[in-house]
């Protein structure tokens, strides 16, 4: 037999330049068995990443195993996910046997966890516009069945917001005009106002003709 040992490293070093993504916008290390930082590249650095540093992020299902036998397992791959301070990172571990070494690839998603706060923050702030508001506003899908409507809708009514959500609009209030209006709005998408329209509430005959500034 011959020794192949050394012609298998070197096509594993060929191949571990190949696949280690220097231009890659998201964060990659090369990692030996050890934990040692061995090789990143630019956007590694401009994470905080540098060589002959001491890989201590955590990889959670790993730890019982540790990097030793990520790279033991050759062709494994997996994807983790962990924190590195105010970083958010998602990990995936490629084993490289023959090299004893790993490739961990990392993911900047701060700017994604920023924007997620900044849309729940403003979702919050709509949500308490929507519900302190005194215009009466209903939110309906296009068959015209409430899915929500504000404090001041439901008031008007009498009743609570709960109470709307899943009805139809045109069974308890049944109106020929008012259904052909609002079906048009849905066909064309040309929004459509008026002012001063009488409206009677069927379970309310006692308020008589009411008139109403409406879109």
């Amino acid at each position: 037999g011959m020794d192949v040992t050394e012609q298998k490293r070197a096509e594993a070093q060929i191949r571990e330049m190949a696949m280690f993504p220097t231009l890659n916008p998201d964060g990659a290390l090369q990692v030996d068995e050890t934990g040692q930082v061995r090789k990143i590249n630019p956007a590694a650095a401009r994470m905080g990443f540098s060589v002959g540093a001491h890989f201590t992020g955590t990889i959670p299902d790993l730890g019982k195993l540790g990097l030793h036998a990520c790279i033991a397992a050759g062709t494994t791959e997996r994807v983790y996910g962990t924190q590195l301070g105010e970083r958010f990172l998602a990990w995936t571990v490629r084993g490289a046997p023959e090299l004893g070494l790993a490739f961990l690839y990392s993911k900047d998603i701060t700017l994604r966890k920023q924007a997620m706060q900044e849309l729940i923050r403003a979702t919050e702030l709509q949500n308490r516009f929507f519900d302190t508001i005194d215009v009466n506003i209903a939110y309906m899908d296009r068959n015209f069945n409430f899915i929500r409507v504000n404090n001041a809708y439901a008031k008007a009514d009498g009743r609570l917001p709960e109470f709307f959500v899943g009805k139809n609009h045109f069974v308890l209030y049944p109106n020929a005009e008012n259904e052909d209006i609002f079906r048009r709005v849905v066909e064309t998408g040309i929004a459509f106002s008026v002012y001063e329209k009488p409206f009677e509430y069927p379970e309310h005959p006692e308020r008589g003709v009411t008139y109403w500034d409406w879109s």
